[in-house]
């Protein structure tokens, strides 16, 4: 009798464990990856240096960085953060023909290209000016890939003219206005984990958007944005402000960060809702960080069993 209920014993173990080990394992096999890439401003001229900025090597360093993507990374897009020409005292024509040549540079990466509107852009070009050579049907955009739904904003308005875009005279700083947020709107307007892009910071940096404030507490209202990414600032930043991750990527031709960029990693779990993005920056400093954000939505009450177990 007493080998018998050993035995017992023995086998309810051993179908635990064997019930844990397969959860474990189907948990682990419901997470996907998806890969990306992201540039901070190239900031391109034909001068060699405007204020901090080494603008001639933008080509060359943009090539490395291109190189780096295709035998190693091999993202499924990658994004520039706006500011593709430095622009400063360059006319209509030359800036056309500089955002040509870089960007004939950035195409060469073997992905998908994105595109972020920047404040330098504007300097001498219209936004019209830069859709049409750049071949964009508009300022903003949002795109589901994988899992997951990426969010391109604009942040060029000028906040004195009533939300009007960003011109050369009053062209530095971002602004959000009503009709973005009303944009904004839809664009969120889903169930999906969100990573937001813009190029002027929404909190992370030194040089944010005029109504960050505003900016934050709108997308509080939104649990499923896990990471927010911008550029502009030439500082690598990462910080986390109400559940959201915003990441700064540092100018890719600053003389205090030449050559810099990201790789990220975008993982999600179908069955946990758990998503978190791996992110890996390179350049004169070498950053390693993680933004996760546990997505609201009904999960098998088996997951959530092994959850508290802390088998998972």
């Amino acid at each position: 009798m007493i080998v018998a209920i050993f035995f017992g014993i023995v086998l309810v173990v051993s179908w635990s464990f064997s019930v844990a080990s397969f959860g474990k394992k189907t948990v682990r096999d419901a997470e996907t990856s998806l890969r990306f890439g992201a540039i901070g401003d190239f900031e391109y001229g034909t001068r060699k240096k405007v204020g901090n900025k080494l603008v001639s090597l933008a080509p060359s360093e943009l090539e490395k960085v291109v190189n780096y993507y295709n035998a190693e990374w091999h993202p499924v897009f990658v994004v520039e953060m706006g500011d593709m020409v430095e622009s400063s005292g360059v006319k209509q024509a030359k800036a056309l023909d500089q955002f040509r040549f870089i960007d004939s540079v950035f195409r060469k990466v073997n992905a998908r290209t994105e595109y972020v509107l920047g404040n330098h852009d504007l300097r001498s070009l219209s936004k019209e000016e830069v859709r049409g050579v750049l071949g964009l049907s508009d300022n903003h955009r949002f795109f589901d890939e994988g899992e997951w739904r990426f969010v391109i904003m604009d942040t060029n308005f000028d906040r004195k003219s009533d939300g009007a875009a960003r011109g050369p005279h009053h062209y530095v700083s971002g602004f959000v206005p009503e009709s973005e947020f009303v944009w904004l709107e839809q664009a969120l307007d889903t169930d999906r984990p969100v990573i937001l892009i813009s190029h002027h910071p929404l909190y992370a940096g030194g040089k944010l958007t005029d109504n960050y404030k505003e900016v934050i507490e709108f997308l509080d209202r939104y649990p499923n944005i896990v990471l927010a990414i911008s550029g502009h600032d030439p500082s690598f930043r990462f910080v986390e402000k109400d559940g959201i991750a915003h990441l700064t990527v540092d100018n890719l031709a600053n003389i205090d960060s030449v050559g810099s960029f990201a790789t990220l990693d975008a993982r999600y779990n179908r069955l946990t809702k758990k998503a978190r993005v791996l992110i890996e920056h390179y350049g004169p400093t070498r950053e390693t960080k993680e933004a996760v954000r546990v997505i609201s939505g009904k999960r098998a009450w088996w997951v959530n069993t092994l959850e508290r177990l802390s088998l998972l």
